[in-house]
């Protein structure tokens, strides 16, 4: 195809994130059981896997919004261990059954 001078380039086809299986942040929060916040926090820092597009609607706010797959947020979360599974078990330490 020639390039013209004053055409528009052709209009690629839209994906849309339903298509790829990539979801909102809030519709992954949701699903997960944890906060949006959170879930931001982790992509912005890149430990989890996501990607920014632009909102495809008009309304008011940030023009941009996160969004990645339920799968990778479960497989994150399931790989940090709690306090109790890596030693620290919290709060002062118990005094000896002798000592009064």
């Amino acid at each position: 195809m020639e390039e013209k001078e004053g055409l528009a380039p052709p209009v690629e086809a839209v994906r849309t994130p339903e298509k790829e299986g990539l979801l909102s942040v809030a519709e992954v929060a949701r699903k997960v059981g944890r906060s949006t916040h959170r879930i931001r926090r982790l992509l912005n820092t890149g430990k989890i896997e996501g990607e920014k597009r632009r909102r495809e609607s008009k309304k008011k706010g940030f023009p941009w919004i996160w969004f990645t797959t339920e799968k990778a947020v479960s497989a994150h979360f399931s790989s940090v261990l709690t306090p109790r599974e890596y030693g620290k078990r919290g709060g002062r330490p118990r005094k000896a059954a002798g000592a009064a």
